[in-house]
């Protein structure tokens, strides 16, 4: 875990789970906030030299029934925190499924979404 993100290595794959504010969060208003998932390769370097996080997907896109955003008020908490605890094993579980077209832009030198749009291919 660093600050908002959360990571590992399952052989050859990184794997990150972020938590990321919106900035548009006010004192006024809900926190807003999304959770991103990407996965890289520590055995292909990009531009820089660097292993980076090649494909990245908002939760809602790699599980079902997961929000694109969260606003937390005290009165969601517990609804949100039971939402992401089931979702986030959920895409984590799904991640291998998009190695091989993830690690195909990854050795062009390019990023992408996960899952990869058909019209991508």
């Amino acid at each position: 875990k660093k600050k908002q993100l959360f990571a590992r290595d399952v052989d050859t794959v990184m794997q990150e789970v972020e938590f990321q504010s919106s900035q548009w969060n006010s004192v006024d208003g809900p926190t807003r906030f999304y959770i991103n998932v990407s996965i890289g390769f520590t055995d292909v370097p990009m531009a820089d030299g660097k292993p980076v996080m090649s494909g990245t997907s908002r939760l809602s896109g790699m599980s079902a029934g997961a929000r694109s955003e969260y606003d937390l008020i005290p009165e969601s908490y517990d609804e949100v925190r039971d939402e992401i605890l089931q979702s986030i094993p959920v895409a984590l579980e799904a991640l291998p499924s998009h190695y091989e077209d993830v690690r195909a832009y990854a050795l062009r030198g390019s990023h992408c979404i996960i899952p990869i749009p058909e019209s991508w291919r």
